[in-house]
């Protein structure tokens, strides 16, 4: 398993943050750096992947660019689209009188109707 070459220094800068922090040995912060730690250590890379060329590297950019531009329109729709709300609130407000209204005189003529035709 290969060795860092940060090692003996990451330990020694983190001696150095416990004491100027007056941080404990068993603190959790520093379990979780011990794990990290670890991981860096015995981290290999995949063997069948080499550095990304210039062209893959600008291309996955664009596409990222691709994607960003049509989240921002999409965005950018939906707030315009929630924004509308409150007036949609108030005109369906106005609208609910005037069904009520519409009811009623219907109601009122349906009830004279009844009674003149049926009684």
């Amino acid at each position: 398993m290969p060795e860092t070459e940060f090692g003996p220094a990451l330990q020694k800068q983190v001696v150095e943050w416990q004491k100027k922090h007056g941080v404990n040995d068993n603190d959790p912060i520093l379990a979780t750096l011990e794990l990290l730690e670890i991981y860096f250590r015995y981290r290999q890379p995949p063997p069948s992947q080499s550095a990304a060329t210039f062209e893959e590297f600008r291309g996955s950019l664009e596409e990222l660019d691709r994607h960003a531009r049509k989240f921002n329109s999409q965005s950018t729709e939906l707030i315009r689209e929630l924004r509308t709300i409150p007036e949609m609130k108030k005109r369906f407000a106005s609208y609910r009188a005037i069904t009520v209204f519409v009811i009623a005189l219907l109601a009122l003529i349906a009830g004279v109707l009844v009674g003149k035709f049926l009684l």
